[in-house]
């Protein structure tokens, strides 16, 4: 059977790609840059990709605009890959601004691209076996019906592995992913918490001028039944009202430091803030 590597470029999916790859050299693994990773996830794919050989395939959506079609693919590279968010903007053009209730941007930056590139590559997706990052520590999140939808965990299944053994073995190795635990792949991700938004916004609002954006041009389209507009982030919130939550006192979210009680700026709305595609 083909099997496909899901890469997210954190280091949880880039050992999954290292242990199959080891396994199972004829895995393709794939890529897709939304336009808003950090450059640091970037730099990670690319190092990893030489280091341990993996043969990354990096792609990006293609939105078809104004027409009943979901997102293809385009090829691309490392040094070509989008950094200016205009893969992301198009999609929002399309499918309107993402929130917790419109959860459509792994859909079409992630998931509908790699189903392009392997029809267009390899004439198939649907039997094609997708490897997703999921550990055994998070064996939660993983799917009820991943058998019937040919996805598979290597982490939790084949090479049971926690988050503390991901630590420990990227500690190990020549280099690491140099991003902090709250930050993540996607630079503002709507799913993050509010603890988290605002550490960021502290110390990053420069990420912010994206979304922002995004609330100018496209909050307007496809709005939920009764509304005028679409908010981005939890508790239905703008740019905005996270920069001037920012101003009042709160205990900055910190990485050897990461429980917190479930209060206001820890809730997520039963939305998980990660963003395997797939799932």
């Amino acid at each position: 059977m083909l099997e496909m590597i899901a890469l997210s470029g954190g280091e949880s999916s880039t050992y999954m790609a290292i242990k199959v790859k080891e396994k199972k050299p004829d895995a393709i693994c794939v890529f897709a840059n939304t336009s808003q990773e950090n450059e640091e996830t970037l730099d990670f794919v690319n190092y990893a990709d030489k280091e341990y050989g993996l043969n990354v395939a990096w792609i990006e959506a293609v939105t078809h605009l104004g027409i009943r079609k979901g997102c293809t693919h385009k090829i691309t590279s490392y040094s070509e890959a989008c950094r200016d968010g205009s893969v992301f903007l198009d999609m929002c053009k399309e499918y309107g601004v993402p929130n917790k209730h419109f959860i459509h941007c792994t859909r079409e930056l992630k998931d509908n691209p790699i189903k392009s590139y392997l029809r267009d590559n390899f004439g198939r997706w649907k039997n094609v076996r997708r490897n997703i990052g999921i550990r055994i520590d998070e064996i939660d999140r993983i799917s009820p019906t991943y058998k019937e939808n040919n996805i598979w965990y290597p982490l939790a299944f084949d090479y049971p592995t926690t988050k503390i053994e991901i630590n420990d073995f990227w500690r190990n190795q020549p280099r690491r992913l140099n991003l902090k635990q709250y930050q993540g792949n996607c630079k503002w991700c709507y799913k993050k918490t509010l603890r988290k938004h605002l550490t960021m916004v502290v110390e990053t609002p420069e990420y912010y001028d994206f979304p922002r954006k995004l609330e100018i041009e496209c909050s307007h389209i496809k709005p939920k039944e009764g509304e005028d507009k679409r908010n981005i982030f939890r508790g239905e919130r703008t740019v905005d009202d996270l920069f001037k939550l920012s101003l009042e006192p709160f205990d900055p979210f910190h990485d050897e430091a990461r429980v917190y009680s479930d209060g206001f700026l820890d809730e997520t709305d039963g939305c998980n803030e990660s963003c395997e595609p797939f799932q």
